[in-house]
């Protein structure tokens, strides 16, 4: 029963963690903004144009318009929430489920999860929970740290 719950809350930070990995690199460093301390906004260089390059020779092509956030508040209204959503659009996908933001024991107020260094990296701080058949939480903590690839 223990065993499950660690099993799936691994799987939770793991499939989070590589995917705002993925992301955050392919992300042009200039659109990156934190919107509120559990949303992060930016926009992947991607080949807008279909030309076959994502750079042309004044900037960088940007996709559309990306929104990663914490959803506390079921707002894309599957009836869940504390998961990682990314918006595109008026399209919405579930990246994890089980996703809190990491607060110290004895705090009452969540920490930031999304932040942004003065070097320009981008930091991601979160713990997953997962319910064992016998009561208890399994929680597992995660920082990732990226620095976008992209201008």
């Amino acid at each position: 029963a223990m065993i499950d719950a660690e099993a799936v809350a691994s799987q939770q930070t793991a499939r989070a963690a590589e995917f705002i990995r993925r992301e955050l690199r392919q992300a042009s460093r200039t659109t990156i903004e934190v919107a509120s301390p559990a949303e992060l906004r930016y926009a992947r260089v991607e080949d807008a144009n279909s030309d076959g390059l994502a750079f042309s020779l004044a900037a960088p092509e940007l996709g559309p318009p990306c929104r990663l956030l914490l959803d506390v508040g079921d707002m894309n209204a599957d009836g869940i929430t504390n998961q990682f959503l990314l918006f595109q659009g008026d399209r919405s996908t579930v990246i994890a489920s089980g996703i809190f933001a990491s607060a110290a024991p004895g705090e009452t107020a969540a920490p930031p999860v999304f932040s942004i260094e003065s070097s320009g990296r981008v930091v991601v701080e979160f713990e997953s929970h997962e319910q064992s058949r016998l009561g208890s939480t399994v929680r597992r903590t995660i920082r990732e740290e990226v620095f976008p690839r992209n201008p």
